[in-house]
């Protein structure tokens, strides 16, 4: 069948196109977000996009940049934009004294965004001796390693995004085991902010630090939790993404 942006736009053609969906929830990641509005977003008859974790900066007006009241625009998210959390992520390396980084990403528009705006908050904390390394899959990700040990080798830091968890278990799993890298702090994103990370992975005592939304608390988020659980069965505290969608 149908893989990657055949497949989404086939599944947003039937649902906007021959069951005349209002509005869908979906998709998950950031690319597949770009393919599907690609479809709501018909003059003719436009339909509203939800996605729980798209979270790149690209899709921020890809409605258009004016919103009102009368006119909210059609793609929504229930999460923030990667600019947030890479702010984040860049004043963590500065805190911990990062001098040399590899930055180390899966191609599209979630890897490429987040990387650019990681970049600029580096900068700005004048952290310039970064080098780029993006790959394709899972199977890139082994060259890329050594192609950043090689370039860098005073590396002191080295950055992981992609949105796919088994790319950074095989990520995690090489650079622990590698000369280059043995000195070096792990930076991952929320999209490894998940449990069958620790499970797949056989290097659970890297150097890792990590960058996702603190879980909400209090009265509203706590009745959501509940009724989270009793109809899926999972438990929104620990979800990568379930946590922030309660006010959405």
């Amino acid at each position: 069948g149908a893989s990657g942006e055949e497949a989404v736009q086939n599944a947003a053609s039937f649902l906007f196109g021959e069951l005349g969906a209002a509005a869908a929830i979906g998709p998950a990641g950031s690319n597949d977000s770009i393919f599907a509005f690609e479809i709501a977003k018909n003059e003719e008859s436009p339909s509203v996009l939800i996605s729980p974790s798209a979270t790149s900066a690209e899709l921020t007006f890809i409605d258009g940049a004016a919103k009102s009241d009368e006119a909210p625009g059609l793609f929504w998210r229930t999460v923030g934009s990667d600019e947030i959390q890479a702010s984040v992520m860049a004043s963590l390396i500065r805190d911990n004294g990062e001098t040399d980084v590899a930055l180390l990403f899966q191609k599209g528009s979630y890897g490429q965004n987040f990387i650019n705006a990681l970049r600029d908050s580096l900068s700005g904390y004048g952290i310039d001796s970064v080098q780029s390394f993006d790959f394709v899959d899972t199977t890139e990700i082994g060259d890329r390693v050594d192609d950043a040990a090689a370039a860098i080798p005073e590396m002191t830091a080295v950055v992981f995004i992609s949105s796919d968890i088994d790319d950074v278990v095989e990520f995690v799993d090489q650079a622990a085991t590698h000369v280059g890298y043995q000195e070096t702090g792990i930076y991952l994103a929320d999209s490894a902010s998940d449990g069958s990370f620790l499970e797949g992975t056989a290097s659970k005592d890297a150097d890792i630090y990590g960058t996702r939304p603190a879980t909400p608390s209090g009265a509203v988020f706590d009745t959501f939790a509940d009724s989270y659980l009793a109809a899926s069965g999972f438990s929104a505290q620990e979800d990568v993404y379930a946590a922030y969608t309660h006010d959405a």
